[in-house]
């Protein structure tokens, strides 16, 4: 009955094969069933169906289905197509048409035409040629993390194997093509007449031919005999054998180093070794560098990352260096040694503790051959340790300390170790049942730090030598505060405070005068000594707000808030004059004092007399309202801008100066202006005048420069900086996919990307009309086009306008070659005077594979 009708519907619909529906499906427990249903629809009824025969009482049979091999398949099978599907019952085949697709387990597989074997557990696809002869819907084949695209593809799904013809497969960062390739059940790949390219792009001219190749999935490419090609043009390069990473983690390995020839140090290997892939969280490398000329470095490196823990990286390097010849008489050695260590730990780590690392020592930067322009020009290098712990339920938390910073000035300083015990503020007269409003004592509030520090400071060669450890500094600081905040008149907040400090010292200072030496000698005695000082005052601020408001136009309002603040601080005279001593200053008896403590790590003690000042301040900041045309949620919707992000005055009267009680006058101002132009500006104003003696010194007078001269003071010191930086890369952003049209329609780069910055820096500095002036001035330009999308030039240029010179300078270009990349990049003049020229293939797998040329400062 069911050839019947089968042949009832081949009839209907003019065709050879029935119209099945778009996917059937194996189910689990029936693996030789694919249920379906007609759509092609409803036939003609049949008059034997209403006959009035007797029914026939043999056992109805189910309907014919292709059957496959019993436990062929152990899971469901699906699949699909959006033409048609066909059954051979006989041979248990399923013949997909137009867009079909085969799911089983992990394995997908994609194509224009697909054959299902239900009896051999095979399937077999390939694409259809169009009338012009052009192949589409090629297969894709899908299992698990492996893919490829071929010709045609016949694939055994209980054995695991597979035979591809031409196929196409993406390893790391390259692809594999083979003419012939065989899939084993390991997932190994077998590939004859194979071509491994070692970019992104599928299509480059760029790739290695050999005879065979071996993929082994997550660990390496194995080839046999092989040939590097460039634009399909075979190179002298060719290999006995390739083995080439193919793991997404890191893997251990050694290190080819770079090679060449420099001018001063000769022929060198540099950066070679041995890279540790230790285990998911951390690595290691070690390398090495090496000169004909007898220079030579070693260096060690680190990374680690901890999930929710911690993460950083060390480095560590040696390189002693040699220039000149003994021939010549000029042979000189220098030693340049780097260490650098940052720690950061995770918030989550601990909920209590911290500790953090940024460790950067540096000797002879500017000798190092493998600095970068940024090591070059640093001046001072500065290291730090922390490890914070805040003690539960408690207001205290300590922090552990160490600090080292060091200046091409031949001075160093390591403060180790730092310890402090910090006491949050608490409130000790606070009542604990509160009634009625807070009285002034509930808000007295106290806090206490206490340090311990240990200082030496010495050259840096000697740091840690005998002389620098005998004059290394310590002591110990006790510091309380009380203080408490209240409004005066509901405008104005009034906060006085009182503050204490005990210091506790472990050294005395002794001074006399020697007459053997015909000098005054210093000594430190031992013993444990201490003092204290005392400080009170108060500080008074309040805000006031001035506004303005526009009817019409886009402004819609103009905002001034000035904030006057004064401040009092008094220190009386106590205990300041038991610490200090008088001694003899030369052979003529001449005398005067020192304190015991002028050596100390924090300071010294009051010197016998009273201090007080008082502090006036005044900050302003103006803003204005607009009218925001891009927001379109409200009718009358408006942004801020800030005009003037601050204009502040400030400046210090001294309570018991017997003359020329005012200080400076300091005026600092900055703004941003269109969000990309910046300007910052300080000045120092000396109110009094200047007058010149019989010599013709000049020394200040207690009068005003107003009185004498009619202006408020005379510049001591000013300094004005102006950045900007342009760029239309967010305008490029915006209009993507306009551009990238243009690009296709015209061939043409409407718009370049690029970026400018320009700074200028100008210092000024003259204490007396009768000192010249101290001027420095310099521009700096920094930007970067591309030209193209594979062009790019990057530049920096420093000009000293005082002394019309070009400073520090250097420019980059950068070419995209597809599967290679060049780069130019020169200095041409200063102190890391040098050139580099470098081209090489993009993956990091075969970064060593370039040719380089490079000239360093010392091979000028």
């Amino acid at each position: 009955m069911l050839i019947i009708l089968f042949s009832l519907k081949a009839y209907t619909q003019q065709k050879i094969v029935p119209n099945f529906p778009e996917s059937a499906k194996i189910s689990d427990n029936d693996t030789s069933s694919a249920s379906f249903k007609d759509t092609s629809g409803i036939l003609p009824t049949d008059s034997l169906l209403n006959d009035s025969l007797v029914n026939d009482s043999l056992k109805k049979q189910k309907p014919l289905r292709p059957k496959a091999k019993e436990g062929s398949f152990q899971s469901k099978v699906d699949y699909k197509a959006t033409d048609s599907l066909r059954f051979n019952v006989k041979k248990q085949l399923v013949y997909l048409y137009g867009d079909a697709e085969v799911d089983y387990r992990k394995t997908n597989l994609k194509a224009d035409y697909i054959e299902l074997d239900l009896q051999k557990n095979e399937v077999f696809a390939r694409g259809t040629e169009d009338s012009t002869g052009k192949e589409y819907g090629t297969p894709i084949f899908k299992d698990g993390a492996q893919q490829f695209e071929a010709k045609d593809i016949r694939y055994n799904f209980s054995s695991e194997k597979g035979l591809i013809t031409e196929a196409v497969t993406q390893q790391g960062d390259g692809y594999v093509k083979g003419k012939t390739v065989k899939r084993m059940p390991n997932e190994v790949i077998y590939i004859e007449d194979g071509q491994f390219c070692p970019c992104k792009d599928r299509d480059a001219k760029t790739y290695i031919l050999a005879k065979k190749i071996k993929i082994i999935p997550e660990d390496k490419v194995v080839t046999g005999p092989a040939n590097m090609r460039i634009g399909s043009i075979p190179t002298p390069l060719v290999l006995p054998f390739g083995i080439f990473p193919n793991s997404e983690g890191a893997s251990s390995g050694l290190i080819i180093p770079k090679y060449g020839f420099s001018p001063g140090q000769g022929y060198f290997l540099q950066e070679g070794g041995y890279y540790w892939s230790v285990n998911e969280y951390m690595d290691m490398s070690f390398t090495g560098d090496i000169y004909s000329r007898g220079s030579w470095g070693a260096g060690f490196a680190s990374n680690y990352n901890k999930r929710y823990r911690s993460n950083g990286n060390v480095e560590l390097r040696y390189t002693e260096l040699k220039t000149g010849s003994e021939e010549t008489l000029d042979l000189s050695k220098d030693q340049v040694y780097k260490l650098y260590w940052k720690h950061i730990q995770d918030n989550k780590a601990h909920p209590n503790s911290r500790f953090s690392a940024d460790v950067n020592i540096y000797k002879n930067n500017q000798l190092d051959i493998n600095s970068s322009s940024q090591e070059f020009l640093t001046n001072t290098f500065k290291s730090n340790i922390n490890f914070n712990y805040n003690f539960p339920n408690s207001p205290f938390r300590i922090t552990l300390n160490g600090s080292h910073s060091v200046s091409n000035a031949n001075s160093a300083e390591v403060i180790l170790p730092q310890a402090t015990l910090n006491m949050d503020r608490i409130y000790p007269f606070k009542r604990k049942s509160k009634v009625g409003k807070d009285k002034l004592y509930d808000k007295i509030g106290l806090t206490y730090t206490t340090n311990f520090m240990n200082k030496i400071t010495a050259h840096p060669d000697s740091l840690f030598g005998p002389k620098a450890l005998s004059e290394m500094r310590n002591g110990i600081k006790h510091d309380f505060r009380l203080n408490t905040n209240t409004k005066v008149l509901k405008v104005a907040s009034l906060e006085p405070y009182v503050n204490y400090s005990e210091f506790w010292e472990f050294e005395q200072l002794n001074q006399e005068f020697s007459t053997s030496e015909n000098g005054v000698v210093k000594d430190t005695i031992g013993g444990f000594g201490r003092f204290g000082k005392v400080s009170g005052g108060a500080n008074l601020t309040t805000k006031i707000y001035g506004m303005y408001l526009y009817k019409r136009g886009p402004v819609k309002a103009l905002r001034h808030v000035i904030t006057p603040s004064v401040g009092v601080n008094l220190t009386p005279n106590y205990e300041g004059s038991y610490y200090i001593r008088e001694y003899q200053r030369d052979s003529m008896g001449s005398t005067g004092t020192y304190t015991l403590y002028d050596n100390g790590v924090y300071g010294r003690p009051n010197t016998g007399k009273e201090t007080g000042t008082v502090s006036f301040n005044l900050m302003n900041n103006f803003e204005m309202k607009v009218r925001n045309k891009k927001d379109t949620t409200e009718e009358d919707a408006t942004k801020k801008i800030k005009l003037v992000d601050q204009l502040n005055f400030g400046t210090t009267y001294d309570l018991f100066a017997d003359s020329l009680n005012w200080n400076n006058i300091a005026i600092r101002t900055s703004t941003t202006l269109f969000n990309f132009f910046r300007i910052q500006y300080t000045s120092a104003l000396d109110p009094y005048a200047l007058r010149k003696d019989s010599s013709g010194v000049a020394y200040r007078v207690n009068k005003f420069e107003f009185s004498e001269n009619g202006i408020l003071g005379r510049f001591v010191t000013h300094s004005l900086g102006v950045n900007f930086r342009l760029s239309n890369k967010k305008q490029i952003a915006k209009k993507k996919k306009a551009i990238d049209e243009m690009k296709k329609s015209l061939n043409t780069y409407a718009v370049l990307p690029w970026s400018l910055s320009v700074g200028y820096n100008y210092n000024y500095a003259r204490p007396n009309f009768d000192v010249s002036k101290n001027i420095t001035q310099a521009i700096i330009f920094t930007g970067d086009v591309q030209l193209t999308d594979n062009w790019k030039f990057e530049g920096q240029l420093n000009y000293d306008l005082v002394a019309e010179d070009i400073a520090y300078t250097r420019f980059s270009i950068f070419r995209d070659l597809n599967c290679w990349e060049a780069r130019i990049s020169v200095v041409p003049k200063g102190g890391q005077q040098n050139y580099n020229f470098a081209i090489n293939l993009k993956p990091s797998m075969f970064k060593d594979l370039k040719i380089e040329r490079k000239r360093n400062y010392y091979d000028f």
